[in-house]
């Protein structure tokens, strides 16, 4: 991987640590480089590093994190950057691996589409901000497209782009009928996408991380994009009741059948549709969104300085001014309500708890 950016990214999507914006902390990750080696920063010690801004805080905890869990991370850095070279070189190589994961869990694409990058979609789609669109059947007739999926030129080389083929792969699963791809449709396609495909191909730390990054961060944090997470809860809960073989059955019978889960309480089903089969690659996805909703709450988020001082206040390993120190202790007690503080000094705080069981969420839109 030659783009120093890239490396950057494919290191913090590897840490075992929640870390949204990514392409600002890229970035103030390359200016803090300036010319050395990833790797050479990475056996550096700036165990006495003085702490004056977000971007100093953010290296600051990169650096301490990677150091302190890379023994423990599933995937290495090394290994996520041959990941992303071969999904950068052969879209429709990524493509085919979705394909025969998919196959697995009983998903199966009758017409395979084509994968094109494109600066604008076609008509009508071309005032869409989307990062990718998936035109389905009565699409493809109804405005003369192609059976293409289209991703925007501008995220065509980004590190998640595997998870966005994956993604936008299952709504080709279903047979549209001419309703709205939605609700839980969305919902199941960020399941199949980040915790099992994603997770099987980049690790499980980095699935986490990236929906974190991508549904958790508080620019994402919009009515519309809430509606993933709240459905991706709501699947949770349906995965738990009816099991994963009868959300397959109403995938394969299409979208209008798919959209019960949308609108039919639970109490609905019957016992034949409560019966449900052992699926390996289901349970140990499941399991990774329990996880992640459980250990990770969405308003569990702080900046660079405030978590750098939660581990200050812990390790006594960097230098930061009181007035910064102050700031950040502020911000705890004021976000997340994690210190009691009694003028300047702190009376009761959850900092040790915080630090081991890692549900903070790095917001480095404070960069």
């Amino acid at each position: 991987m030659k783009n120093p950016k890239e490396q950057i990214e494919a290191f913090i999507f590897s840490l075992p640590l929640y870390i949204n914006n990514l392409e600002k902390c890229a970035n103030s990750f390359e200016e803090f480089l300036d010319g050395m080696p990833l790797k050479d920063f990475l056996n550096t010690s700036i165990d006495r590093y003085t702490i004056n801004s977000n971007t100093d805080a953010f290296v600051y905890l990169a650096h301490y994190i990677y150091n302190k869990n890379k023994k423990h991370v599933d995937r290495t850095v090394d290994e996520i950057e041959k990941k992303i070279n071969l999904a950068n070189k052969n879209y429709s190589g990524i493509r085919d691996i979705v394909l025969d994961i998919y196959k697995k869990i009983g998903l199966v694409i009758d017409s395979i589409p084509d994968i094109t990058v494109v600066d604008t979609f076609p008509k009508p789609f071309h005032k869409l901000k989307n990062r990718a669109l998936a035109p389905d059947n009565t699409d493809q007739k109804r405005y003369d497209i192609p059976n293409t999926m289209y991703i925007r030129k501008s995220v065509a080389k980004k590190v998640y782009m595997p998870i966005l083929i994956s993604h936008e792969l299952f709504h080709y699963h279903i047979k549209d009928c001419g309703l709205l791809a939605r609700g839980i449709e969305e919902a199941l396609a960020d399941f199949v996408s980040v915790f099992v495909f994603g997770a099987n191909f980049f690790g499980k730390t980095f699935a986490l991380n990236y929906y974190t990054e991508m549904r958790y961060a508080r620019g994402a944090t919009t009515q519309r994009f809430d509606l993933y997470t709240d459905d991706l809860m709501r699947l949770l809960l349906f995965l738990d009741h009816i099991g994963w073989d009868a959300i397959s059955q109403l995938c394969r019978e299409g979208r209008e059948a798919l959209k019960k889960l949308d609108h039919v309480p639970l109490r609905k089903w019957t016992k034949a549709e409560l019966c449900k089969q052992y699926v390996p690659e289901i349970d140990s996805a499941k399991s990774l969104l329990q996880e992640l909703i459980i250990q990770t709450p969405r308003n569990q988020i702080l900046s660079p300085i405030a978590v750098t001082a939660i581990l200050g206040h812990e390790t006594q390993k960097f230098s930061m001014s009181n007035n910064l120190r102050k700031v950040a202790l502020e911000e705890i007690q004021n976000r997340i309500f994690g210190v009691l503080m009694n003028d300047d000094v702190i009376d009761f705080d959850d900092f040790a708890l915080l630090v081991s069981e890692g549900a903070i969420i790095v917001d480095a839109r404070a960069i």
